[in-house]
């Protein structure tokens, strides 16, 4: 299992630390990043009593299985405060108190009617449920993982061990012990053998999305091949358009000879205009036919003509003009007639057609972040910077300076990596560094931004079309993936046993 992966399990692991931590005592102290419903949840329940449920009897007995993985009553205590502190935390990102939604954080979640789902009694339902499914989804990939024979290598077991050091670290900074600390997180249902136990099978079904994500072919012949299924979200055409009405050439007492005579004369009109095979003079013509049929004044008609340009137009399934021009050559003509009413037409020239953009107008780039507010100058970032280009400059150990160092959480479970980074995203300093025109794949540096030290490592440019098509030919394996999720049978639940589960 690579480094990203080590990274994205153990942020995952400390975020619901720090969320729990927040709420525990006078001795975690809390910092911006650290933030959450929990410090909301603590000062409008101030008052109230805090709820111990009930010991669950059942922690060892099975309650979910599979055809060969199985998972606890403790395990899927794991499952359950992750869903509850999940929604706990999005809550508090959402400017929210749990009592907003009628949570009582002080209560049974037993005993508390669920006002967001149809499907729920309880709230203790609801969160079984978030976890019953992820419990599902979970055994489901480790089955594919057996079927494929991908197995954990002992550096991967070793990730999980990692992230329990890591979480002993912590708990022993804030003065607990690990055994004290997971209890705070997950309640007295969990131990550790339940955390190592729940991270190693997370591990397995993640290296299983990983290794069959490693094999999408995202070739440039790939890359090409998917391009022509959607280039027509890509490739737009330039049209002009004029529209001939046998009404604006007759009054409004016409008789039927007038009528037919204004309709011949339409006839006669878009039979000239559709030999103008060019903008110039589609327009002059159009131009002519407003001035000396409609009576429009010179500038009226030059007012009108800007109207009927249309450039950089989109492909529509909807509509048969954008069928017709991506499908016709320059200087072809479309007749459009209204349905049911001889006499009333547009003709529309194709005037150009706008293919891809094969410029490297997007870019890979990897940072470790140095924040001025833990650091007071450069010194630490070029401390690092130095060491690790000493040591020979690669991106794998750039990956593990960024879990180690970085301050930046939007790249940390990603090794500081930032993908299809476009011109003016990021703030200057970092922006003019990596649009450099002569930047080129393995260049680094320091930059100095308004947020701090920045070690930078560039990855790639590339076609803002070949990001998309990679983006989709991923999707289209998650996609795969579920679908196969889906189809895995045999993952059976005891309820009665579930039922036990303290909250």
């Amino acid at each position: 299992m690579n480094k990203k992966l080590l990274s994205l399990i153990l942020t995952a692991v400390l975020a619901i630390s720090c969320l729990v931590s927040c709420s525990g005592g006078d001795t975690a102290e809390s910092t911006s990043a650290d933030t959450t419903a929990a410090d909301t949840t603590a000062a409008s329940t101030d008052s109230a009593t805090e709820f111990v449920p009930d010991a669950d009897p059942n922690l060892d007995a099975v309650s979910v299985k599979s055809e060969n993985f199985s998972l606890s009553n403790a395990d899927m205590s794991y499952l359950f405060q992750n869903a509850y502190q999940e929604v706990i935390y999005q809550l508090s990102q959402s400017g929210m108190t749990p009592a907003t939604v009628g949570l009582n954080v002080n209560a049974s979640l037993k005993k508390q009617e669920c006002s967001v789902d149809k499907d729920s009694e309880t709230w203790f339902d609801f969160f079984l449920n978030a976890a019953k499914n992820e419990a599902k989804q979970l055994l489901a990939l480790c089955e594919l993982a057996k079927a494929e024979g991908i197995e954990l290598t002992d550096e991967d077991l070793a990730v999980a061990e990692a992230t329990i050091a890591d979480i002993k670290e912590y708990a022993e900074a804030e003065g607990s012990t690990l055994e004290a600390y997971i209890t705070l997180m997950y309640g007295q249902s969990v131990d550790v053998d339940t955390v190592r136990h729940m991270l190693s099978l997370t591990a397995l079904s993640a290296k299983y999305v990983e290794e069959t994500l490693s094999k999408v072919d995202v070739s440039d012949a790939a890359l090409e091949a998917a391009y022509e299924k959607y280039k027509n979200n890509y490739e737009t055409v330039d049209y002009v358009v004029y529209g001939f009405d046998y009404k604006d050439l007759i009054t409004e007492e016409a008789g039927e000879d007038e009528i037919a005579a204004a309709k011949a004369a339409v006839n006669g009109f878009a039979s000239e205009l559709a030999k103008c095979r060019d903008k110039d003079s589609f327009l002059a013509y159009a131009k002519n036919n407003m001035i000396t049929e409609l009576g429009l004044t010179e500038s009226e008609a030059e007012d009108a003509l800007k109207q009927l340009v249309s450039e950089n137009v989109k492909y529509s399934e909807s509509s048969e003009v954008t069928e017709w021009a991506f499908n016709a050559e320059i200087g072809d003509i479309y007749t459009e007639e209204s349905p049911g009413s001889e006499g009333e037409l547009a003709l529309y020239l194709l005037t150009g057609r706008h293919e891809r953009d094969d410029s490297a107008s997007l870019h890979n780039v990897r940072h470790i972040l140095f924040l001025s507010t833990t650091y007071k100058d450069d010194t630490k970032a070029r401390e690092v910077y130095d060491a690790w280009v000493a040591g020979g400059a690669d991106v794998d150990s750039f990956v593990d300076l960024v879990v180690e160092y970085s301050e930046d959480p939007g790249s940390l479970s990603t090794g500081g990596l930032y993908e299809g980074v476009y011109e003016g995203q990021m703030v200057d300093e970092f922006n003019d560094w990596v649009f450099d025109p002569a930047r080129k794949h393995g260049d680094h540096g320091i930059v100095k931004t308004s947020y701090g030290w920045h070690i930078m490592y560039y990855e790639d440019g590339f076609a803002e079309w070949k990001y998309d098509m990679k983006q989709k030919l991923t999707s289209e394996a998650y996609t795969e993936i579920n679908a196969k999720v889906e189809k895995v049978a045999g993952v059976t639940f005891d309820e009665t046993l579930l039922a036990t589960i303290s909250a």
